[in-house]
């Protein structure tokens, strides 16, 4: 793992900072101090970490197998997670990800932490083309979403929160030049 980040960064925009992202991850996520099975049924710790593959083998060669990881040893691991992971982001986004508010940068951020957006290659597309509506649509078009809304798992209303954020930038306002130096110079 690489030195853990604060924020991740573009010239001349804001910064995305991890901690916030970190905040919403956590709030989907929660922390459990055993292994455990996801939704998908692949081991899982501690905030959301996927141990290997997630198998059953994975599991047992873990350093986790019938084990306990302390909160605080889960927040560091995850942030560190995070903090690897969040110039992916940007890569599928392209940099157009550091235009978006901050509520739906932090909600790709979680989604593609737990591999919902990944999935979902049209939506990707749909975002960097700035179709936000059309890619707030297709996101909830899936398997995955309709198994969740029937299974009534926490899944759904997380790819729900998702789409919302998708569909606020299709409906937010360009500000004007005058607007756009005003916000900068308060941040």
């Amino acid at each position: 793992m690489s030195k853990m980040k604060t924020a991740l960064t573009s010239p001349n925009k804001p910064p995305v900072n991890i901690d916030k992202a970190f905040d919403v991850l956590l709030a989907y996520e929660g922390f459990r101090p055993e292994a455990y099975k996801d939704t998908k049924g692949k081991w899982t710790i501690g905030v959301g970490h996927l141990i290997g593959d997630g198998s059953d083998a994975a599991y047992k060669k873990s350093p986790f197998y019938n084990k306990t990881l302390s909160r605080d040893a889960a927040i560091k691991l995850a942030k560190s997670e995070l903090s690897d992971r969040l110039p992916k982001v940007v890569s599928l986004i392209g940099k157009g990800f550091f235009d978006m508010q901050p509520n739906t940068q932090r909600q790709l951020i979680s989604s593609f932490y737990r591999g919902g957006i990944t999935g979902s290659p049209k939506t990707l597309e749909h975002i960097r083309k700035g179709e936000f509506e059309k890619a707030s649509k297709e996101f909830l078009d899936n398997d995955e979403y309709r198994a969740a809304v029937k299974s009534g798992s926490g899944v759904a209303p997380r790819m729900e929160n998702l789409s919302k954020a998708l569909l606020s930038e299709a409906n937010k306002k360009t500000p004007t030049f005058e607007e756009a130096v005003e916000q900068r110079m308060l941040q």
